[in-house]
């Protein structure tokens, strides 16, 4: 009889370690959309993921390359990404079943931090006669790929610098001839005279054009400040941004513009609210200060933590939120 319940015992045990029932060696697994390869986003997701997995094992996140916002708010939505990068315009619709996401209802997933500041900034060649966004009637430029956040908020600045569109609802405009294309492509395209101009609401510094100013003569113009009360009667995600002098090579005074942030988020469904805590204390505390030293874009969220709950268009995800409180971090959603 004795032998008999060690037997059963020795079973039980076994079931419950093959189920997970051990934390040390169960494994969850985790898709991020993050954006296109080469990009700061795709960079932050597969660093991310990496320190990630130095510090808790049993968390496997694995950095997918995707076009845009739209893309990963689709994953989401579909259950076949659990975290994801997103703008607030695009985020706030979708978290309240609004516009082209009217039909899907809301989506369910939270912020878990804000870890990029975007900027709004005109580029050039340097002999180009284009001096700022009033010079682009009759040019040729880059708005970012299509179905992204940039084609979307790019062609809102257009509209509140007075350019045309064809529709109200098209991304096409009757006096600038815009691009719908990555900016890698910009960025070749640019160099070999085939456009214009390229307008981008990316991180500081977007590497291709970054790389770009390397090799070519170039000219960063900011949003003029006083066209950013109308740029945001346009578009309200965006708030007073700085760019450093320096930010590019030839760019030698500091700018003043418009910039929104970026998010990552995650799924309410696939993350559970103790998994977001553990993830989101190992980000703050241990993850972040590393990344400060591979990403510029970082150093700022790294020295003051409360950046990282700062201009949230939707409420956060549970896990995080429970995190932030214990921290006194403020995780109030703020209205455009």
């Amino acid at each position: 009889m004795k032998r008999k319940a060690l037997v059963i015992a020795l079973i039980l045990m076994s079931v419950c370690l093959f189920a997970g029932g051990s934390s040390e060696g169960a494994r969850e697994f985790y898709s991020y959309a993050s954006f296109n390869t080469g990009t700061f986003q795709y960079m932050y997701a597969a660093a991310f993921s990496g320190e990630l997995q130095k510090i808790h094992p049993e968390y496997n996140v694995t950095a997918e390359a995707t076009s845009s916002t739209s893309e990963n708010l689709d994953l989401v939505y579909r259950g076949e990404a659990v975290f994801a990068s997103a703008s607030p315009e695009k985020l706030y619709a979708a978290y309240n079943g609004e516009g082209s996401y009217a039909e899907r209802g809301k989506l369910n997933a939270g912020i878990m931090w804000s870890y990029q500041n975007q900027v709004t900034l005109l580029f050039t060649k340097a002999d180009s006669d284009i001096k700022g966004f009033q010079d682009l009637a009759g040019k040729k430029v880059c708005i970012g790929a299509a179905g992204s956040s940039n084609e979307t908020k790019n062609c809102f600045v257009l509209d509140a610098y007075g350019y045309h569109r064809t529709s109200s609802d098209a991304f096409e405009f009757d006096d600038v001839d815009v691009f719908a294309i990555d900016y890698g492509e910009g960025a070749s395209a640019l160099a070999d005279g085939s456009i214009d101009a390229i307008i981008a609401t990316q991180p500081l510094p977007e590497p291709t054009l970054y790389e770009l100013a390397l090799t070519t003569d170039i000219a960063v113009f900011p949003i003029d400040e006083e066209m950013m009360p109308l740029v945001r009667e346009k578009y309200a995600w965006m708030w007073d941004s700085a760019v450093p002098a320096n930010s590019y090579t030839g760019q030698t005074e500091a700018l003043k513009t418009l910039g929104d942030p970026n998010y990552v988020i995650a799924s309410i469904d696939g993350l559970s609210e103790d998994d977001a805590y553990i993830i989101t204390k190992a980000y703050v505390e241990e993850i972040l200060p590393v990344l400060a030293t591979q990403f510029d874009v970082c150093k700022p969220f790294a020295e003051d933590p409360s950046l990282l709950t700062a201009n949230w268009v939707i409420p956060g995800h549970p896990g995080a939120v429970k995190y932030y409180t214990e921290k006194g971090y403020n995780c109030d959603v703020v209205k455009p």
